[in-house]
């Protein structure tokens, strides 16, 4: 199977470029600085962490195969803490991606908490699902009736040992009596009852939010951080030098951008 657009990240210097391709059950990922193959990545894992000497690059694979998002991050940084510090390649025009990334660019704070609708709605499929499985499907399956046979087992005669009885001393304790401390009652008023049924169903809402506007403004710092990368012009022993010649595959809709 032919590889598939490339994402694309340009830097002063050289363009970088993620591809995908399917291999049976295992996808394929590729890293190429200009048209020369630098990383490559065999499995079927979500989440890939392509690491050369100078680049590290996250991809986020989707359910078939395709990339659905790729991630510069800094020398020393933490795959992890991609979402916050990477920059972000761009989408193939016209896929599902690039219109998703220009969406992103035009509303940064809820593309930011997307991924925090996700996994609230997953957990709630999850929540619903299983309890859909455990109280509607398993009780409606007529499960045939085993009667299982009569085992007679022998009696086995145990020994009876008996101890002998050791008189232990009593030790009469002192009675401490603790002084009883009459703490105030606060009586709450009847107005806050209502508050606080209410908060216990908006405190996972507003954590959540907090989450979606820490990520959002992680994001504006990593487009301001990738603008201003691309704006610098190229100073000397910044270019990283070529790793000579090898194998340099054609890439479908390889475009270079000066």
């Amino acid at each position: 199977m032919t590889p598939s657009v490339p994402f694309t990240y340009q830097t002063p210097d050289y363009l970088l470029c993620v591809t995908s391709e399917s291999a049976g059950v295992q996808t394929i990922i590729r890293l190429f600085r200009e048209r020369q193959l630098i990383a490559e990545h065999r499995g079927v894992d979500s989440n890939v962490t392509l690491r050369t000497e100078h680049h590290l690059v996250v991809v986020k694979v989707g359910p078939f195969g395709g990339i659905t998002q790729a991630l510069l991050l800094p020398p020393g940084a933490n795959p992890r803490d991609a979402q916050q510090v990477g920059a972000e390649f761009a989408a193939p025009p016209g896929t599902h991606a690039a219109r998703v990334q220009a969406w992103g660019n035009r509303h940064p704070d809820l593309y930011a908490a997307r991924h925090v609708v996700i996994a609230i709605g997953q957990t709630i499929l999850g929540v619903i699902g299983f309890s859909a499985i455990l109280f509607g499907l398993l009780p409606s399956i007529p499960w045939p009736a085993v009667a299982l046979p009569d085992l007679l087992l022998p009696l086995i005669p145990l020994p009876q040992i008996s101890l002998p009885d050791i008189p232990a001393p009593g030790i009469a304790l002192p009675a401490i009596s603790w002084p009883e401390i009459a703490l105030p009652a606060l009586p709450v008023p009847a107005w806050l009852e209502p508050l606080f049924d209410a908060l216990k169903t908006l405190a996972p809402i507003i954590v959540a939010l907090c989450i979606a506007v820490r990520e959002a403004r992680f994001r504006r710092q990593r487009r301001s951080r990738a603008a201003q990368e691309r704006a610098d012009p190229p100073r000397a022993g910044k270019r990283i030098p070529s790793t000579g010649p090898g194998d340099n595959p054609a890439i479908p809709g390889f475009s270079r951008r000066r």
